[in-house]
C-alpha cells in the first residue's frame, strides 16, 4: 500500500475523475460482483480476507434486480416442492 497509494493518487489527480475514487472502492466492487456472480458469501469473505461475515456485509451492495432474482428462485423452488407433494 505504501507504493500503491501514492501512484493511485497521482493517477487520480491526472485523470480528473469526479467524484473522488478510493482504492477501497475496488473492494466494494469486487465483493458485490462476486456475490452477484453466484459465489456464496462465505467464499467471498475468505477471498477478501475477512474473518467475520459482518465485515463482508459492509462491502457487498446488492442491486434491487439481484434481490428480485433471488426471490424468484425461492418462489420457483417452493412451486417445485409443492408440485412434488401433489403428485405423490
Amino acid at each position: 500500500m505504501t507504493e500503491l497509494e501514492p501512484a493511485h493518487l497521482r493517477a487520480f489527480r491526472k485523470s480528473g475523475i469526479q467524484p473522488p475514487f478510493r482504492l477501497y472502492d475496488l473492494r466494494h466492487t469486487y465483493g458485490t460482483r462476486a456475490v452477484e456472480a453466484g459465489i456464496d458469501v462465505f467464499s467471498v469473505a475468505k477471498l477478501m480476507g475477512h474473518a467475520d461475515l459482518s465485515t463482508t456485509q459492509r462491502y457487498v451492495h446488492l442491486s434491487k434486480g439481484h434481490l428480485e432474482d433471488a426471490q424468484k428462485k425461492i418462489e420457483r423452488f417452493r412451486a417445485r416442492q409443492h408440485s412434488r407433494k401433489i403428485s405423490v
